[in-house]
């Protein structure tokens, strides 16, 4: 167990996080749908692990299919990754490269390879409130956050049991007047605090930045 690479993956996770609070405070619109913040998180996570990647065992096909071995390297993060049964996917992920799963038809019984149901050790749930969206009373729950939440919860308990795990539900917010002092969920903590393990929320406006603690 590499604690020293993990904590470094931590520590570059969260800036990938932080270019992208970054490059929505500075040009809001630059970012029109919410894949569009996906796609601009990804891009930046996947430049910082390109190059530091997991070699992961497989079994179901023929060497050839694997590129002549029976095994493949795949980068850290990935989109869409499942969290859970097939149709429960999480919109970014760093795998746990402490806990890799390689394929063994005896142990599981599976008939697939486990490329796609890996560890995770870090997860990060995007919203996105746009101009000319209605916000409701129930903010929280109209955009979706509870819901995120709750998936992050419910990997962090069923999954995580002997393994940290770090989950961010993360709400963008366009309307530069769209007040969000109402919505108040855990425990607010300073935005220079990065913990390593944890459930939290992040508001992100134009003009302002606030984190929750669960």
């Amino acid at each position: 167990m590499d604690n020293l690479k993990t904590e470094k993956d931590i520590d570059a996770f969260y800036t990938g996080i932080n270019d992208l609070i970054k490059a929505f405070q500075k040009h809001p619109f630059d970012f029109l749908y919410e894949r569009d913040l996906q796609a601009f998180l990804y891009y930046k996570l996947y430049k910082k692990f390109r190059e530091d990647r997991v070699e992961i065992g497989g079994g179901c096909y023929k060497p050839m299919d694997y590129g002549g071995g029976k095994s493949i390297q795949t980068a850290l993060v990935h989109c869409e990754y499942p969290c859970e049964e097939r149709f429960k996917k999480m919109d970014v992920v760093l795998i746990d490269r402490n806990y890799i799963i390689h394929y063994d038809k005896l142990a599981d019984g599976s008939a697939n390879d486990p490329f796609w149901r890996q560890p995770i050790r870090a997860a990060v749930e995007l919203k996105y409130l746009m101009l000319g969206d209605i916000p409701a009373i129930r903010f929280g729950e109209k955009q979706g956050i509870k819901r995120d939440v709750e998936k992050l919860k419910k990997y962090r308990e069923e999954k995580c049991m002997n393994r940290p795990f770090l989950g961010i539900s993360i709400l963008f917010i366009q309307p530069i007047n769209q007040k969000i002092n109402y919505f108040n969920i855990g425990q607010e903590i300073e935005n220079s605090n990065h913990p390593s393990k944890g459930l939290f929320v992040f508001l992100v406006k134009p003009d302002e930045f606030v984190k929750f603690e669960l």
